[in-house]
């Protein structure tokens, strides 16, 4: 008995898709302030707390603040994983 191939199997192409993690991240803006000076700083973390750590661990000497109201628009941020 011979056995029949299938013929659309024959026709199908496996194609590899690399999946890519999604990061879910939030953006929040930080004024940095010592005396007169005072600026904005855009930062993306995982969440508010940690983006005033990082911006209070780069400049230790000056009180780093959360800009509020928060843009609703641009605060959670999709990054892909390379």
């Amino acid at each position: 008995m011979r056995r029949m191939s299938n013929p659309v199997e024959e026709d199908v192409t496996v194609v590899e898709v690399r999946a890519r993690k999604v990061i879910h991240m939030v953006k929040v803006s930080i004024e940095v302030r010592n005396g007169t000076v005072r600026f904005m700083v855009g930062v993306k973390a995982n969440n508010i707390q940690q983006a005033q750590r990082i911006v209070q661990t780069r400049y230790p000497a000056m009180v780093a603040a959360v800009k509020f109201p928060i843009d609703p628009e641009g605060f959670f941020v999709e990054e892909r994983a390379a």
